[in-house]
């Protein structure tokens, strides 16, 4: 992770919303970009079956910025790790159990700098 802007975080407990709509989330937050692990904690959480997506929101919109491709153009990360094609993947490959004082980690994927832009 650079340094520039915020790590955005965001818990859905179902296929609603997912993974983009941050309003269909259960809990959403963001901290500093840093380099090296960023790490978000949640509160007020129940266990069960939730999915999470990280966006390094570079420039602190708010939002996927995405190419003409329609991939994005900021790093993301998604609960699991699945492999990400054109489309983000379904929430169910996302999907896991969490527990009260789970880890969950995740691998933050950049876009490669010579794809188009």
């Amino acid at each position: 992770t650079g340094t520039k802007g915020v790590v955005g975080f965001v818990l859905f407990k179902g296929p609603e919303g997912w993974p983009e709509n941050r309003a269909k989330g259960f809990q959403s937050g963001a901290v500093p970009a840093k380099v090296g692990t960023a790490v978000w904690k949640l509160t007020g959480f129940t266990p069960g079956r939730i999915a999470l997506v990280a966006l390094h929101d570079e420039n602190e919109n708010k939002k996927i910025d995405k190419k003409a491709s329609g991939r994005p153009k900021e790093g993301f990360a998604i609960s699991r790790n699945p492999k990400v094609g054109v489309k983000a993947p379904k929430f169910e490959a996302a999907a896991l159990e969490m527990k009260c004082n789970d880890r969950i980690e995740m691998q933050m994927r950049y876009p490669k700098k010579d794809e188009e832009k």
